[in-house]
């Protein structure tokens, strides 16, 4: 057995991937939940509601490590306030409950993103670990959001904010809902095309996440991205390779504002995040080439 590892956001895309992994790894997996009763979590030894702060607590207690992957989806439909809470405050609870348990974990691995970068348009402005915080509402966001996860330094732990890119699963996310657009001779490229999209593969930010609890060395922001961001172009062109179909169709600025709302700067301008520390701590990237990656995750079938 490697441990007990608690993971708040364990039915979302990055928490169930990690979990499962976890779990095939010989981890004891504990999920908090909204609605447990409403989720079926085959690869949870324990799943607890998220109104239980005691048991919640006693576990983390007895955890070697804490997982954050929650977050309300970001667009249109969603409401700023409900997007800022789900994250900064939700952080700010989970960290509370940190600082309760006794002995505490020995990491705690928050999901952030990349959007901490800002979504201003960045031409070829290439990002890494060390760059600042975008100046718009983006860049505010995340840093107040990472900002709650690092108190639990404070406390004696190791904390990692994860800053994923474009999470590739294909299960899931963005994949899975513009793979049938494709299927349907729909698919295209979000205007201008050339702006910059950072993406990873789900076992590579699994691995990731597995080496920064791992790792103790590793501690701050990480950029869960490629070394090779591509452009939106060049994107949504190998997905049409993959499937045997054009992707040359222009989707309108004004198309994305409607679906995304204040989300959708980070679309239209996008941002290349390198993993810079990542590959200084010597991992290794699975899939480090955008072609490699939709190869393992879409079928190239043309029906």
């Amino acid at each position: 057995m490697q441990g007990k590892v608690v993971i708040f956001g364990g039915t979302g895309a990055i928490g169930s991937a990690v979990g499962r992994a976890m779990k095939a790894g010989g981890w004891e997996v504990v999920v908090v939940s909204r609605n447990p009763e409403k989720v079926s979590i085959p690869f949870a030894d324990k799943v607890i509601a998220l109104t239980k702060t005691r048991e919640i607590i006693n576990e983390i207690s007895e955890s070697r490590a804490v997982l954050n992957f929650t977050g309300a989806p970001i667009n249109s439909t969603g409401k700023l306030a409900v997007i800022e809470d789900s994250r900064i405050k939700f952080t700010a609870n989970v960290v509370s409950m940190i600082r309760q348990a006794s002995p505490k974990p020995a990491v705690f691995i928050n999901g952030s993103a990349i959007g901490y970068y800002g979504a201003e348009e960045s031409n070829d402005v290439k990002f890494t670990e060390e760059s600042s915080a975008g100046k718009d509402y983006w860049g505010d966001l995340v840093s107040k959001w990472e900002e709650e996860a690092v108190k639990a330094e404070q406390l004696g732990v190791r904390v990692v904010n994860m800053r994923t890119s474009l999470f590739l699963d294909s299960d899931s996310g963005t994949l899975k809902e513009i793979i049938p657009l494709f299927r349907k001779h729909m698919g295209g490229y979000i205007k201008p095309g050339r702006q910059w999209v950072s993406w990873i593969h789900r076992d590579d930010e699994v691995a990731l996440i597995l080496e920064c609890i791992r790792n103790e060395q590793i501690r701050g922001p990480i950029n869960a991205s490629s070394p090779n961001p591509v452009r939106m172009k060049e994107f949504t062109r190998a997905i049409g390779k993959r499937m045997g179909r054009s992707a040359s169709l222009p989707i309108p600025a004004l198309a994305v504002k409607m679906k995304f709302g204040k989300a959708a700067p980070l679309l239209i301008n996008g941002a290349a995040a390198m993993p810079e520390k990542a590959e200084s701590m010597g991992f290794k990237f699975r899939y480090p080439m955008i072609d490699m990656a939709l190869s393992s995750l879409i079928s190239n079938r043309k029906d």
